[in-house]
């Protein structure tokens, strides 16, 4: 029995063949479009705020003028930063386009005679499928930033307490994390949808979403939320002695929410343009239809499992290799 189990890790295994044939054009495609969408991230944002603080001015006689600017950038910045208001703004936009790709899903058990089976429930992920795993991932990294966020205004906060009470203070944090999940419900929907209506209105939900952000971050790097730590005289001073530090900053800590954001945008860009649109006219097709993707989920997941089993054989005959070397030498000692 050991000699045959001997004899078995010595024979080499036929190679393995991924069911999944990459397409190297679109990888391209997306790789390009997330460098691009970051470096317009970081550039427009770094332009924006260096322009708006003036970091370059140490004039003394325009000291007034200095306050008074950032006194008028500072109430800006109260008003940007509150994360009600654009999700706030954006629920009703997720709402609608969550009633409308749900049009487009049909139904598995009720309704089947009306309407043509329409409409159905949208599921946001599949736990078990591997398909769509790095956008899903990315847009819950999004997702992760805009809770952190949240916490960063409770732990930094130095405004006062709600009069309404610590439990309506509560309740109204939890209202605002179930605004930021819908409003990225929409992305996450769309993954699971090839019509190229649901792609183009995915697409553009996504553009603002990218204005905003650069807005926002322009405007308000290194800015606070809600913070009363500082009187408009010393934010001028702080402001003026850090002078680019704040750029440093801001950038630093926004860096992976832009990453995750550039890549959702390239990757919504490149479904719509190229999978929908080039690859549906290229092979003749009608670009109302919606592509077909040959995807075998047991195939995928049976590469992925000899490939883990083959990794631990290797290692298995890397550690017996090492202890046979190392008794060898032992002994000879």
């Amino acid at each position: 029995m050991m000699i045959t189990s001997f004899l078995f890790l010595l024979q080499k295994p036929p190679p393995l063949l991924n069911p999944i044939n990459r397409d190297l054009v679109r990888l391209s495609l997306v790789a390009g479009l997330l460098l691009f969408f970051l470096l317009l991230l970081l550039v427009i944002t770094t332009v924006v705020h260096f322009t708006s603080f003036q970091f370059g001015i140490i004039d003394e006689k325009r000291i007034e003028n200095i306050v008074n600017d950032t006194v008028r950038l500072v109430t800006r910045c109260e008003k940007i930063s509150d994360y009600r208001i654009g999700n706030l703004f954006m629920f009703p936009i997720s709402l609608a386009l969550i009633l409308l790709f749900s049009w487009f899903i049909k139904s598995d058990k009720k309704c089947l005679k009306h309407c043509d089976g329409r409409p159905g429930i949208i599921p946001p992920i599949e736990p078990f499928r591997t398909a769509n795993r790095f956008t899903t991932a990315t847009v819950f990294g999004i997702l992760a930033f805009e809770v952190l966020k949240i916490f960063e205004e409770v732990l930094f906060s130095t405004t006062e307490p709600s009069k309404q009470g610590v439990l309506f203070e509560l309740l109204e944090r939890i209202a605002v994390v179930l605004l930021v999940g819908m409003r990225y419900y929409p992305v996450l929907a769309s993954l699971q949808l090839r019509n190229i209506f649901c792609r183009f209105m995915s697409w553009l939900y996504i553009l603002p979403d990218l204005t905003f952000t650069i807005y926002r971050e322009g405007s308000c790097m290194g800015f606070l939320p809600l913070s009363k730590r500082f009187s408009a005289i010393e934010e001028s001073k702080l402001r003026l002695e850090w002078g680019s530090w704040f750029i440093i900053y801001g950038l630093v800590k926004n860096t992976p929410h832009f990453v995750c954001l550039s890549y959702i945008a390239s990757e919504l860009t490149v479904r719509l343009w190229y999978d929908s649109c080039y690859k549906q006219l290229k092979s003749k097709k009608s670009i109302w239809i919606s592509p077909i993707i040959e995807y075998d989920e047991y195939n995928f997941s049976k590469y992925y499992v000899m490939k883990l089993f083959r990794r631990t054989v290797s290692m298995n005959k890397n550690i017996n290799s090492v202890n046979n070397t190392v008794n060898t030498s032992d002994e000879e000692q």
